[in-house]
């Protein structure tokens, strides 16, 4: 019984007021905040008049999930409101389509247009994107023709010489299809060079793999040469 009492006591003094265990909206407040729905990874803002509701965040694995439900459904028309969304994790949803998530592909060649091509640069070139979209930006770039990226080249070669390795991982998948036409490689390879060079992440060379096995022998044959 001592115990029991002492429990007690201990409860009082320790919980102040109700709800204990759950919350409820305060009907005269202006805004009330979710922060967390339980497993799903969303947070919910409920906003007078009427509580409206509006999802205030969106963990990484619900983007994922929703671009690859877009993708595995095939329902491609969401893609384009996505890439221009207000919300860089909207962006960020639409570039995972291009690109592709963990255990899942990205769209079809002949789903991506041009269109979405000038949006993705126009991220990759915003001094104030967020570098968690622009990093998908650049790896969904590489699935460009070289000529729709060949006018960015000094913006991406700005970004093979980032700080952070994942940054310059994804500028090299960016360069890839540039530097391996005849028409870009000479302008290329040497920055490329340049950053393998001086790199101390091994992960962040996976792209030059697929650079050398794309080169056609001119270009590994340029790529060689010590006089360049």
């Amino acid at each position: 019984m001592a115990a029991l009492a002492t429990t007690s006591l201990m409860a009082d003094s320790y919980y102040k007021g109700d709800p204990q265990f759950h919350q409820w909206p305060d009907a005269k407040a202006s805004r009330f905040q979710i922060s967390r729905i339980g497993p799903i990874g969303l947070s919910l803002e409920l906003i007078q008049p009427a509580f409206t509701m509006r999802i205030s965040a969106v963990e990484p694995g619900i983007r994922s999930a929703a671009a690859r439900s877009i993708n595995n459904q095939q329902r491609y028309h969401l893609i384009m409101p996505l890439l221009k969304s207000q919300d860089p994790r909207g962006r960020h949803s639409g570039v995972t389509c291009l690109t592709g998530m963990f255990k899942g592909k990205g769209i079809p060649n002949d789903k991506i247009t041009d269109e979405m091509f000038a949006i993705i640069a126009k991220m990759i070139n915003d001094p104030e994107e967020s570098w968690w979209v622009i990093e998908g930006a650049l790896n969904a770039f590489g699935r460009a023709r070289p000529e729709l990226i060949a006018p960015h080249l000094k913006k991406l070669s700005l970004w093979l010489k980032n700080d952070d390795w994942w940054l310059r991982k994804a500028s090299m998948v960016a360069l890839t299809p540039v530097s391996t036409d005849k028409r870009f490689y000479k302008q290329i390879l040497p920055i490329i060079g340049k950053m393998i060079s001086s790199n101390e992440r091994a992960v962040a060379l996976h792209p030059s793999e697929e650079l050398l096995n794309n080169s056609n022998q001119p270009i590994q044959k340029y790529n060689n040469s010590p006089s360049r």
